[in-house]
This record gives structure tokens, sequence and C-alpha cells, in this order.
């Protein structure tokens, strides 16, 4: 019969990735905890806010939530009705939706390395993956990876595989450190420029139409003043300060992290040849591992796109020194993250297919079955030669719509950008 599984001679942990070694902030302890732990811990941020602001006295009350009024302000130009000038923590519409995002954010970080951590060696166990490499994919290592010639040069696949990976966690490990200062001192940076940047712009959405141009920046003085994490509430300017730092933190370890896996996996795709598992246990034909890891860099990229948005409406481009190194981040690296395994894995149906479609004959072909003479004897390669026309092997588990319809989402936070710095668009308005 048929061979339908991909039978590995090395350990697949071998070539597993880590990420929690990639910097201080996020290592063992928190790869320790479940997830379900993180987004406990995750619930301590929106109490400590609550709390802070119940000591400085701007917690507001159930009166204050102006949640749809002050959305239909921003949406619909000249909506902007009268209101006072006052942003307790129950009306700051606008914080509470970067909590939130953060919040999100900790926990698909956690969700994402977990699964990005054993993703190559379950591709692997579960055949969908399997060590090999051809000259041409060598050239391309070469070339493009900077793959040095003594992993290329190991004879055996899996020894070669196994030592790249190796490779990028040797250096992952030694640049620890540095990346993690680095990181916290351009969060830093960046957080200081936001907050400081935040007294003139903050609100300007919500500011009423029907006052004049004195009396807009009077409002927008008196509201920034009200406002919980002004200068003038030092705990609250204190604690939003540090949440700005996390989150910018947070966003640069996905975007570091995602470099380095995306580095990983081109490196993976050049040392490897795509298979699938025939017996089809994961009901993915063995590729569920990277369409889950894949997923979560969706939602991952998706939640970075929102909260551009969310800045971009709230602050316009006022602040745009610190929110243009976020869109050129955003810009540079968000086609690495989405389109490159697309890229990579875009024909593997065709190509696997193909492969067991040979193979098949192959092993009609060795057993001296005729398909013409003989239809009883091959009808055990023919119904294997139905599976395989019928199989869906999507690596990615996209369709085509649902993923053109978010690699148009991402264009959102561009186009806005433009739209407020060459035509000087504002919302509200």
């Amino acid at each position: 019969m048929i061979a339908k599984a991909n039978p590995q001679r090395h350990n697949p942990r071998a070539c597993d990735i880590d990420p929690f070694q990639f910097t201080h902030a996020f290592g063992e302890r928190f790869r320790n905890h479940s997830i379900a732990k993180i987004a406990l811990l995750a619930l301590l941020l929106p109490a400590l806010i609550v709390v802070v602001a119940t000591i400085e006295g701007n917690l507001g009350s159930a009166w204050d939530t102006r949640a749809l009024s002050d959305l239909r302000s921003i949406v619909l130009p000249g909506a902007a009705s009268a209101s006072a000038a006052e942003f307790p923590v129950t009306r700051d519409f606008y914080t509470w939706t970067q909590v939130l995002a953060v919040m999100a954010g900790t926990v698909l970080l956690h969700r994402h390395w977990h699964l990005a951590s054993s993703m190559v060696g379950d591709l692997l166990s579960s055949g969908a993956l399997r060590a090999a490499t051809t000259e041409r994919k060598r050239r391309y290592a070469r070339r493009f990876l900077r793959m040095p010639k003594e992993i290329l040069e190991v004879e055996d696949d899996a020894t070669r595989l196994e030592a790249f990976v190796s490779r990028v966690n040797a250096l992952t490990r030694r640049w620890q450190s540095r990346v993690f200062v680095g990181q916290l001192l351009a969060a830093a940076v960046l957080a200081f420029m936001l907050v400081s940047g935040q007294r003139a712009s903050l609100f300007v959405v919500l500011v009423p139409d029907s006052l004049d141009t004195s009396g807009q920046a009077g409002w927008l003085e008196a509201a920034y003043s009200n406002w919980w994490a002004s200068q003038d509430h030092m705990l609250g300017y204190v604690l939003y300060f540090v949440l700005a730092i996390y989150s910018i933190f947070l966003i640069l370890n996905f975007q570091y992290a995602g470099v380095m896996f995306a580095y990983t996996l081109f490196g993976v795709t050049m040392l490897t040849e795509p298979d699938a598992d025939w017996y089809n246990r994961d009901g993915k034909w063995g590729w569920r591992p990277l369409a889950r890891s894949y997923r979560t860099v969706l939602l991952a990229n998706l939640l970075l796109t929102l909260t551009l948005i969310d800045v971009l409406v709230f602050i316009g481009a006022s602040n745009f020194a610190w929110i243009f190194a976020l869109l050129v981040l955003y810009t540079v690296l968000l086609p690495a993250f989405v389109m490159l395994p697309w890229l990579l894995y875009r024909r593997t149906e065709t190509r696997v297919k193909a492969n067991r479609t040979e193979a098949i004959y192959s092993a009609a072909q060795t057993a001296g079955v005729d398909a013409q003479s003989d239809a009883a004897a091959f009808y055990p390669y023919s119904y294997e030669l139905d599976r395989c026309a019928n199989a869906r092997i999507r690596p990615l588990s996209m369709r085509r719509w649902s993923f053109a319809s978010l690699v148009a989402l991402f264009f959102v936070p561009l186009l806005i950008a433009v739209a407020q710095t060459v035509f000087q668009f504002q919302f509200g308005q």
C-alpha cells in the first residue's frame, strides 16, 4: 500500500525557535504562565486606573459616559454638540480603547509565542514539512538570508535544519540584553513625545462646533486640564506615561519577534520541502500548526491597525514625530509579517499534490499494477488519487476574499495619515 506518513529521522524539537529568549521582559516566567493567568493579570491595568482616578477625584460617574455621543461627533462632520470640557475616566473613551488594546496585545503575544515556538517541530512531526533542500534553495538562503557556508554544506538534511534554527536561537540570546535596553529606551522616548504633545491635540475631534477659534482653543485647554491623566493630576499622569511606555514596548516586541519569525520561516522554507499528512489527523492535512500561528499574526497586526487608527483619529498628525516612527515600522514590516508567509506557501497545494500523484503512480508501477489492464488491483491507488485530488491543502487556512479584506484594512492607517498631513483632513470637522 501507499505510505501516508512521512517519518522523521531526527528530533523535531531541536528545530524549535525560542521567542521567550528574545528579550528579558517576556522570558521564562512569562512562558510558564497560562493564558488564563496572563488575562487575569492584564485585568489589573484597568483596576489600577480606577484606583488612581478615585484617589485623584477624577473617576466620574455613569452620567459622565458619552461614548455614543462622542463617537457620533467623530464620525459625522459637524455633529460635535456642546459638552463640558470634563474628561474623567468614565468619559475617556480614547484611553479605554488603548487599555483594551494593551490587554489584548499582551494575551496575543503570549499566545503567538507559544504557538510559534513549537510550529516548526510540529510541522515536521505531522509530515507537512520534511527536511530537504535543493541547490537553488541553497543559493537563495546564501543570498537573501546570509546563511553561513558551514550550515549549507552540512550533508545531512535534518542536521542542517537543526543547525540553522540553533544559530537563530544563539543569536537572539546573544542580543537579548541589547535588544531589551534599545526597546525600552525607544519606548520611553516615543511615550514622552506622545504625552508631551497631547496637550494641544487630545480631544480635538470633540471640540463643539458652535465655538469660535478662541473658544475652541480654550475648550481644548480646559479639556486637557480636566483630563484624569493630565499634568495637573500627577498620579494619573505618571500612570498614563508608564502605560504609554509599556504599550509602545509591547509593539516593539511584536515587531522584533516578527522579524525573527519571518527570517526563521524563510530559512526553514529554504531547508525543507512541503508535504502533507495524508491521514489528515488534524483536519488541515498536517498544516494546522502554521495556520494557528499565522492567525495570531493576523490578529496582532489587526489589533495594531485598529490602535493606530484610534490614535490618528483622536490625536491626528500634530504628534506626527512619534506617530511617524510607528507608521514607518508598520509600513516596512507589515508586508513581511503578512505577505511573506503567503508568498512562501501560496503554491504548496499544487506542488504537494503533484508529488503525491507521482508517488502513487510510482508505487503502482513498482508493484506491477497497471491501471488499464487490472482495474481491480489498481483500485486502492485510484482511491488515493481521488483523495489527493479532493484534498484542500491550505497551509495558512485563509480564503482569498478574507485575506484581501484584511490586506485592504491594513492600508487604512496610512491613508488617514496621508489625508491628515497632505490634505489637512480632521475627523469631526
